[in-house]
């Protein structure tokens, strides 16, 4: 009799340490599958970023070959045809098109991957995009970095990087703001 009242219990406690069981394994399931997610993430930055540098290092070389010999040829036809005044007035106009081309084509090389960033760091590259960023927008926009050359690698750095970007781009959009300061 003394058994028969028992087995309720002892039941109860068996399924009650398989349900611990099942939640702490469910539990520890979970914490390796948001290592797995940061993994996953981390490497899809990684990429993204590598394809960045990839494609701007193919624009500047690529492009900007192309728009030197196009500079070149329209200086060699403005010389030939000096005496001609509507060449030389049309090759003038041509070359302030490539010029603007050049430098477009530095811009969306710099916007795609900063080459400062991998040359002279964070901090330089940081002061670069707010004075890019004041160009652009109008608004005032100043880093204050203590220590000046923070020591951070190369993933954080891009990072870093492109949240400053994403930063100073929320606020053209949202805040409505006449100044900016990042620190």
């Amino acid at each position: 009799n003394r058994i028969t009242r028992l087995v309720p219990a002892v039941r109860r406690a068996l399924r009650e340490a398989t349900e611990r069981s099942e939640r702490r394994q469910a539990v520890r399931e979970l914490r390796e599958s948001h290592a797995k997610l940061r993994q996953l993430a981390a490497h899809l930055l990684s990429v993204r970023e590598e394809e960045r540098m990839n494609i701007a290092r193919d624009i500047h070389d690529e492009l900007g070959q192309v728009l030197a010999a196009l500079k070149m040829d329209i200086a060699w036809l403005s010389d030939k045809y000096s005496d001609h005044a509507t060449i030389v007035a049309k090759s003038g106009s041509m070359r302030a098109t490539v010029a603007n081309t050049i430098l477009s084509m530095k811009r969306i090389c710099m916007e795609l991957r900063p080459a400062l960033l991998d040359h002279f760091g964070l901090g330089a590259t940081m002061e670069w995009q707010a004075e890019e960023f004041k160009k652009r927008s109008g608004i005032e926009c100043k880093v204050v970095l203590e220590p000046h050359d923070i020591a951070v690698d190369k993933n954080q750095a891009i990072v870093l990087f492109r949240i400053f970007q994403e930063s100073l781009t929320n606020v053209i959009k949202h805040a409505k703001a006449t100044k900016v300061e990042a620190s």
